[in-house]
């Protein structure tokens, strides 16, 4: 190709901007130590998330109250703190199942609210609140082997006050 005509080498492009300066990919060590903190943060809410109770709300009172009874420790909480749960479990049972504003009531009125509703004196119910009113309010607490006891008595009324109601307003009545 003797005669091919050469080609000259083209310009080369230019702009009328002056190129822009990428930065380095330098290592950041502000941002590995904030990557780094997020992380930690972020492995320590998963490990509480996974180590807490679950608060489910179990479809039935019973359910709930059997699942709050069970998360209970007698022996990790003093008896005045272990009263205090135990009866707001117990009013929170009754004012779901029973119908009485047991949450906002007195012992005593509680069991005149039950007594309104047609159940009949339930002495162990009416011995528990009394119990819970001494722990609560008394300057020493009690026995540890009362508190114990204190999640089974509860775990029992609720048991009983369950079968009258699935027995029907004629059983439960005075």
């Amino acid at each position: 190709m003797r005669g091919a005509p050469s080609i000259p080498d083209p310009e080369p492009i230019r702009d009328a901007l002056e190129p822009i300066a990428l930065p380095s990919p330098e290592f950041s060590l502000a941002l590995a130590v904030l990557l780094g903190l997020a992380a930690l943060i972020l492995l320590v809410v998963a490990i509480r998330w996974i180590r807490s109770p679950r608060r489910v709300a179990y479809g039935s009172p019973t359910g709930r109250a059997q699942m709050r009874l069970s998360m209970i420790r007698p022996d990790e909480m003093p008896s005045r703190d272990l009263f205090r749960e135990l009866r707001a479990i117990l009013a929170d049972y009754l004012t779901s199942r029973a119908g009485v504003a047991a949450l906002k009531q007195t012992s005593p009125e509680i069991l005149a609210s039950l007594r309104a509703a047609g159940f009949a004196d339930l002495p162990e119910l009416r011995e528990f609140l009394e119990e819970s009113d001494r722990a609560r309010f008394s300057a020493s607490g009690i026995a540890t082997a009362t508190a114990r006891g204190a999640v089974d008595q509860c775990r029992a009324i609720i048991e009983r006050v369950e079968v009258l109601m699935k027995e029907g307003p004629a059983s439960a009545a005075v």
